[in-house]
C-alpha cells in the first residue's frame, strides 16, 4: 500500500514538472540565441568604433561569406567592411577580414530578419536605411517563448518576448 501510495505521488509530480521543464529549457535556449545575436551586434558596433572603419554582421552558411539571405538560422559573421558595397565579405586590394564567426541555431530554432546584413559605420550608427528586426521563432513553442530583436538606427539593440503562434505548437 505505501509503494502504491509512493509511486502515485511521484507520478503526479513528474506531470506536473515535465511541461515546467520542457518550457524552461525552451526559454534558456531562446535567451541564448538572442544573445548570440546580440553578442555578434555589440561586438560589430564596438570593432566599428575602435577601428574608424564600417563593420557588418550577416547571415553566413559558411562562416566565411555572406549568405545574401534573410534567414540566419544557418550562421552568422563579424567582418571589416571597408570595402563597398556594405554587406558583403569582398576580397579586393584591401580585403575585408572576418572577425568572428557564430554557429547555427540548435533545436530547431529559427531567426528570420527583414534585413540580409546589419552595418555599423565608424561612429558606432547604423548604416543601414532602416534599423532591422529579427524574430527568433522557438520549435515547440509555448507562452511566449519567442524572442524578437529590434535595432535603433544609433545601433542599440533591443530583445521582447513574443507569444508563440499557433503555427508553432
Amino acid at each position: 500500500m505505501e509503494l502504491l501510495t509512493t509511486l502515485s505521488v511521484v507520478g503526479i509530480v513528474t506531470a506536473l514538472a515535465v511541461p515546467n521543464f520542457q518550457r524552461f529549457v525552451q526559454n534558456n535556449r531562446a535567451a541564448a540565441d538572442a544573445n548570440a545575436l546580440i553578442g555578434a551586434l555589440n561586438i560589430a558596433r564596438s570593432e566599428a568604433v575602435s577601428r574608424g572603419l564600417p563593420v557588418s554582421v550577416c547571415a553566413s552558411d559558411d562562416g566565411a561569406t555572406c549568405s545574401g539571405e534573410e534567414a540566419w538560422s544557418t550562421g552568422w559573421i563579424v567582418f571589416t567592411d571597408a570595402v563597398p558595397p556594405l554587406g558583403d565579405v569582398d576580397n579586393a586590394a584591401a580585403p575585408d577580414t572576418v572577425l568572428q564567426g557564430f554557429p547555427p541555431l540548435t533545436g530547431g530554432s529559427t531567426l528570420a530578419a527583414d534585413a540580409a546584413f546589419v552595418a555599423y559605420r565608424a561612429n558606432g550608427f547604423l548604416a543601414n536605411d532602416a534599423a532591422p528586426t529579427f524574430d527568433l521563432t522557438v520549435d515547440y513553442c509555448t507562452g511566449d517563448s519567442n524572442r524578437r530583436i529590434t535595432l535603433s538606427l544609433q545601433g542599440r539593440a533591443g530583445v521582447t518576448h513574443e507569444a508563440c503562434s499557433d503555427a508553432d505548437d
